[in-house]
C-alpha cells in the first residue's frame, strides 16, 4: 500500500472560493482518504458530503486525473440530488472522529451558511502498482486532455511512505 502522506486541512467559515466544493470524484484510479477530525464538525461546519454507492460507477477514466481540462471535472449539483439524494449523506463528527472513503465516490463540501472553521488531517493511500504506473507528463489537446496526471495532485504531493497491509492493497488492486 503506497501512503501518501498527510495533509492538514483548515476550511474556513462563509468561504465561497474553495474550488472543490463541488460535486466530483478525485479521478484519480482506486484511491482512499481518510479524514481525522481536529474540530467537531457539525451543521454548522463546513462539511463533506458523500453519495454512498457512487464510487461503483464510471465517471471519468479512473486511470487519468480529471479527464478533460483541469478544474472542468465538477458535476451538476441539481442532478446528484435528483440521483443520489436517498445516499447522501454529510459527514459529522466529533474531535478525533472522522471517515474513510474511496476517492472514486462522488463528494462535494457543503459550504452554505456555515459559522464554524473546520480543522482535519487527510491521509490518503493507493496500492504501490497502481502509483507507480499512473501515466506522467503534461496533458495536451492532442488527445482531448485525456492522459496522464499531474503528480502535485494524482497522488497528491505529500510525503509518501508504505504500509504493510494485505486487506488494503487487495482491495486498492482490485
Amino acid at each position: 500500500v503506497d501512503y501518501h502522506g498527510a495533509l492538514r486541512m483548515t476550511v474556513q467559515p462563509f468561504r465561497k472560493d474553495y474550488s472543490n466544493s463541488p460535486w466530483h470524484h478525485d479521478g484519480c484510479g482506486k484511491r482512499l482518504k481518510a479524514f481525522i477530525y481536529l474540530t467537531d464538525v457539525d451543521e454548522h461546519t463546513p462539511c463533506t458530503q458523500v453519495a454512498a454507492g457512487t464510487q461503483h460507477f464510471h465517471w471519468y477514466p479512473t486511470t487519468h486525473y480529471f479527464a478533460g481540462q483541469q478544474g472542468h471535472n465538477k458535476l451538476n449539483p441539481k442532478g446528484i440530488h435528483r440521483a443520489f439524494e436517498p445516499s447522501i449523506t454529510r459527514m459529522f463528527g466529533k474531535v478525533g472522529g472522522g471517515f474513510i472513503f474511496d476517492t472514486n465516490t462522488l463528494h462535494a463540501a457543503d459550504m452554505d451558511s456555515k459559522i464554524k472553521l473546520r480543522d482535519v488531517i487527510i491521509v490518503e493511500f493507493s496500492s504501490v502498482r497502481h502509483a507507480q504506473n499512473i501515466p506522467r507528463g503534461p496533458r495536451g489537446p492532442d488527445d482531448g486532455y485525456l492522459s496522464s496526471f499531474d503528480p502535485a495532485y494524482c497522488p497528491s504531493a505529500n510525503e509518501k511512505g508504505y504500509l504493510n497491509s494485505k486487506a488494503l492493497d487487495e482491495y486498492l488492486s482490485s
